[in-house]
């Protein structure tokens, strides 16, 4: 027993107390290694710290004009805009189903460059002229703010006062003793980052978001005219503002397995209804959940072993269960491209070698029939019961109670259950009176 009451990994069955003749372990991290009593020595799971990052740039396809400004004047000026520079983000969770958040980890930091390019249209004092004079670049520190991650009902912001600055003063070309003088007399730079996914899948995490940018900046023109034997004759400052239009970024911040390592894309969060049916980040008190630890049902028979199978972890096609899964389409076999994203691969036993996915129930505990056979489904697993060991409900976190002396939540999958009397559907075996594809 670890030092948080629980059963080693794959060293003993779980039960969900359901009234089930089978062992069940959840698909959520690859199998024991042979001779692994679940006791130390392999990566990852449950307690293990992941970091969530992503570089954005800033203002992606921002071209502004403000077109000529003053519009009446013998002198105008007028501003193109273009933008270069990025967005950073990063938050940490310690792995579990769900996310545990690490307070304070999270990370919002903007830089940027404005980049400036100035025309001017001149018809006065003997002087005509209407064409581009410089380039000029204005540097934004939008600096950073710290959050607590996964609160996913709320934005996260961060506004910036852009400071006033010379930008500086050039010579108009072909125009002699003719000069601009720009600067930038302020503005206001907002960002903001909204959570949209932290969720969990067999033993990865993704962390998704928005990042919104909107602003405004204030410039302003004088162009000075010096012609021998005349007056210097000045005119301006023109203002002319510069507005930054709300520019919306999608915003990944990457999947990681629960041992740390980067994966590649799983589509994990494309399988989360706005709802928030998947599993997602828990953004209060730790639950102390293990999804790396493997899960079972059980009917009283404890002699017989549970194993965690690998087959729904190697999925990496976001779960679309169009991509291959083959056998009853309520109840599909994972094969090697793994289950649909709403169910759960599972192994009954440790052997013979089988697997099967298996869907969530829906309804008040309804789940759906198979295709054939005359197996009887029952809304009874689920795969994030944490399992703690306890004696009475108190001991349990606040979505479990204590069950045949284990931590357990609710039962959110279907299971079919099977005997002589009521056999699985095609392709299927029945195993410990329970239905399962042999692999």
């Amino acid at each position: 027993m670890d030092d948080r009451g629980r059963s080693p990994l794959c060293s003993r069955p779980r039960s969900l107390a359901r009234g089930l003749a089978l062992f069940v372990a959840v698909t959520q991290t690859a199998a024991c290694p042979a001779g692994d009593d679940g006791d130390g020595g392999g990566t990852g799971g449950d307690g293990g710290e992941l970091e969530f990052a992503a570089e954005l740039p800033f203002l992606p396809g921002f071209d502004a004009d403000t077109g000529w400004l003053p519009a009446d004047s013998p002198v105008a000026v007028r501003a193109h805009a273009t933008a270069s520079g990025g967005v950073s983000l990063g938050a940490r969770a310690i792995a579990g189903d769900p996310l545990t958040p690490v307070a304070g980890s999270g990370l919002l930091a903007v830089s940027g460059m404005i980049e400036l390019a100035i025309d001017a249209r001149i018809d006065a004092a003997g002087v005509m002229y209407e064409g581009p004079v410089e380039s000029f670049g204005y540097a934004i520190e939008g600096g950073m703010v710290s959050f607590d991650p996964f609160a996913l009902q709320a934005a996260v912001p961060l506004s910036t006062a852009l400071p006033a600055a010379d930008l500086g003063s050039v010579p108009i070309p072909s125009v002699p003793g003719a000069t601009l003088a720009l600067s930038v007399s302020g503005g206001q730079l907002d960002t903001a980052f909204q959570g949209t996914c932290a969720a969990v899948r067999d033993g990865f995490a993704q962390y998704t978001g928005v990042v919104t940018v909107s602003g405004t900046i204030e410039l302003a023109a004088t162009v000075l005219i010096e012609v021998p034997l005349l007056d210097p004759v000045s005119f301006g400052p023109f203002a002319l503002a510069l507005p930054i239009p709300e520019t919306r970024t999608d915003a990944d911040l990457g999947t990681r397995s629960f041992d740390g390592a980067e994966a590649g894309p799983m589509g994990i969060c494309d399988a989360v209804d706005p709802s928030g049916s998947a599993s997602a980040a828990d953004t209060g008190d730790p639950t102390g959940e293990d999804p790396s630890d493997a899960t079972s049902a059980d009917a009283g028979d404890s002699a017989d072993a549970t194993s965690a199978d690998a087959t729904g972890s190697s999925s990496s096609s976001g779960g679309d269960s169009s991509t291959g899964s083959t056998g009853d389409a309520n109840y599909p076999n994972p094969g090697e491209l793994g289950c649909p994203p709403d169910a759960v691969g599972v192994a009954i036993n440790t052997e013979p070698d089988n697997a099967i996915c298996l869907p969530p129930c829906f309804g008040d505990a309804q789940c759906p029939d198979p295709e054939t056979g005359g197996a009887v489904p029952v809304c009874g697993f689920n795969p994030e019961s944490s399992l703690l060991e306890c004696t009475t409900d108190p001991e349990c976190a606040a979505a479990e109670t204590c069950v045949d002396g284990f931590c357990q939540r609710a039962p959110s999958h279907c299971i079919l259950l099977c005997d002589d009397a009521s056999p699985c559907p095609v392709e299927m075996q029945c195993l410990l009176g329970a239905c399962t594809y042999p692999q």
